[in-house]
């Protein structure tokens, strides 16, 4: 799946979510990051044993701690970024040796 062009697309994405995520190993968590069109920052989407997290930064702010959200909570918020999201995946799919 090159772009997610459809909420659909994004449940499928998020489903296999761990074969596409970096993986940190201090936090025991798979993580994928992109920009904060809104803010001028970044977002970081993790998942952790199943469950999804958010958390923002940037030169001008920093959120406190990680949001935990539920999975149609993630599909909604990648939605409202997917251009973003669509950028770094497409990043991250040219820089993979083929």
């Amino acid at each position: 799946m090159d772009k997610l062009k459809r909420k659909a697309d994004i449940e499928v994405w998020l489903n296999e979510f761990v074969q596409t995520a970096d993986y940190d190993e201090t936090g025991n968590k798979y993580y994928f990051v992109f920009a904060d069109k809104f803010r001028g920052g970044m977002w970081t989407l993790m998942n952790t044993n199943g469950q999804w997290s958010l958390h923002g930064k940037g030169e001008a702010y920093c959120d406190n701690e990680e949001v935990f959200i539920q999975k149609d909570e993630a599909v909604t918020f990648l939605w409202k970024h997917r251009a973003a999201v669509n950028k770094a995946r497409s990043e991250l799919k040219n820089k993979q040796p083929v």
